[in-house]
């Protein structure tokens, strides 16, 4: 018996791991292709050659192109294409807790109000110039502590007789997001005088990826990296969380430590993401959604999800620029 429950779980992840592979084969496709489009025209090869001697660090091709190509493919694109998918892949991340927080396949950060309390905070600090000492953080900063507002509110609300339900919390979460929705819309009708600040703020809420640089791409990249590994250190829990309070608790699961840990995870990844991107639209748990269906093991589909929205979501950013960019 235990045999074959072992190659069973063997097939399972020789399986799991040839996806992710051919996922990341097409990750590889998509990113040549993001990087050709837009309305200044540049060939593969070109672009191969200018990425191979920028990340080596060295002419290993000999340079046939202008300046201004290398700049646009380098500067401009591919921090753009990087950038879309660590968003996609730390949105997906975000899915991932709020399910197992909620016990909901359809709770992602924006039911239960974080991504709106991130939005506000950006949008607080970008009219108000709240936090301006932080220079180039500030955005971040706000929208982690509007994030970190709006999840303590969700829960507050949630807290009957110190116990919390998942429709409690979905519940308070959609209260949540609507308050902090008007706030948002407050603060940009409310002190709009007809300045730049307003004509970003709207420019911002609208959601893009214009504005990636290397610098930012950088520390995203490693405050996603470092929520993945501590995501995939607790994967066990996240499972046995997802059966129920009572039956973790009787595994002798830690569910406070373990809600703290995701509220503590998703409050820093969407505040950092969305600081960067925007209001992104709210697909991003739907490749997760669909790979539980197949497989229902949430810690084993969290790399493959990651991977994939990330994939997405590069693609959309790079289709969506297309027609309007100068680069």
């Amino acid at each position: 018996m235990k045999s074959e429950i072992s190659k069973k779980s063997d097939r399972e992840t020789g399986r799991f791991i040839g996806t992710l592979l051919m996922v990341l084969l097409l990750i590889a496709a998509v990113t040549t292709i993001s990087v050709t489009l837009g309305a200044i025209h540049v060939s593969p090869d070109e672009i191969v050659k200018i990425l191979a001697n920028k990340t080596s660090g060295k002419d290993i091709f000999a340079v046939s192109w202008e300046q201004k190509t290398e700049n646009i493919i380098w500067n401009i694109r591919f921090p753009r294409v990087i950038m879309a998918f660590i968003v996609g892949a730390g949105l997906s991340l975000c899915g991932v807790l709020m399910q197992a927080l909620t016990k909901n396949p359809l709770a992602d950060p924006y039911v239960l109000g974080i991504s709106s309390g991130a939005s506000a905070g950006a949008v607080s600090v970008i009219i108000l110039g709240l936090f301006s000492f932080m220079g180039g953080y500030s955005v971040i900063f706000g929208a982690t502590l509007g994030a970190a507002v709006a999840i303590s509110l969700s829960l507050s609300i949630a807290s009957v007789k110190g116990r919390i339900t998942s429709t409690q919390l979905v519940l308070a979460g959609i209260a949540t997001s609507a308050l902090f929705s008007a706030l948002t819309n407050l603060i940009v009708y409310g002190f709009n005088n007809g300045s730049d600040k307003t004509k970003m703020a709207l420019y911002w809420m609208v959601g893009s990826l214009s504005g990636a640089t290397w610098s930012r791409v950088k520390y995203v990249f490693i405050v996603s990296v470092v929520m993945m590994a501590v995501i995939l250190l607790f994967a066990r829990e996240l499972d046995i969380l997802l059966l129920g309070d009572d039956v973790a608790e009787t595994l002798g699961a830690d569910t406070r430590r373990i809600k703290l840990l995701i509220i503590l995870a998703s409050t820093v990844l969407t505040g950092v993401v969305v600081s960067v991107s925007g209001v992104m639209n709210p697909f991003s748990t739907s490749f997760f959604l669909f790979r539980r269906l197949l497989n229902g093991r949430a810690a084993l589909e969290t790399p493959y999800s990651a991977v994939v929205t990330g994939r997405t979501v590069t693609l959309s950013s790079a289709y969506s620029v297309c027609p309007s960019s100068t680069a």
